[in-house]
């Protein structure tokens, strides 16, 4: 399965480094995930995923792009939908945490309290722009296969 994560560079580094990465959050937004949260491309691309996700995720946040063949579990998280362009108003609501007229879409993940090199490949590094409409400006490398 191929799969996208947006994490930190301090998280990206252990990763490579072969560390074995563990994480129990509960997220306390609306969704059903636990520990590290992980799309599949083959659905959803990083580039529109970026655009719900910013503001989610921090804005010096890379996306790596794994391949593994571990058994994720199936959750889901709602998100603003980044195809609707809320008025005014409702962006004051947004910014009081007032989400009622929010349009939003339902997207599955994958997530997973552990994970490591032993389990999954990395394919590819995507550093996203800063503003998230900007596509055309995402950068990607494909990784080497040593462990630094």
């Amino acid at each position: 399965m191929k799969l996208f994560r947006f994490m930190s560079v301090s998280e990206f580094r252990k990763l490579r480094r072969g560390e074995s990465l563990r994480n129990e959050t509960k997220h306390k937004a609306k969704t059903n995930s636990v520990g590290f949260c992980f799309f599949d491309y083959k659905d959803i691309k990083p580039e529109y995923a970026w655009q719900f996700m910013n503001g989610v995720c921090s804005t010096d946040c890379i996306c790596v792009v794994l391949e593994t063949k571990k058994i994720l579990k199936k959750s889901w998280g709602i998100y603003a939908d980044p195809k609707y362009l809320p008025s005014f108003r409702e962006l004051v609501d947004m910014l009081f945490g007032n989400y009622e007229n929010t349009k939003c879409i339902k997207v599955k993940e994958y997530c997973t309290n552990n994970y490591s090199l032993k389990d999954f490949k990395i394919l590819k590094v995507g550093y996203p722009p800063i503003y998230s409409r900007e596509y055309e400006k995402w950068k990607w490398e494909k990784v080497k296969e040593e462990i630094y």
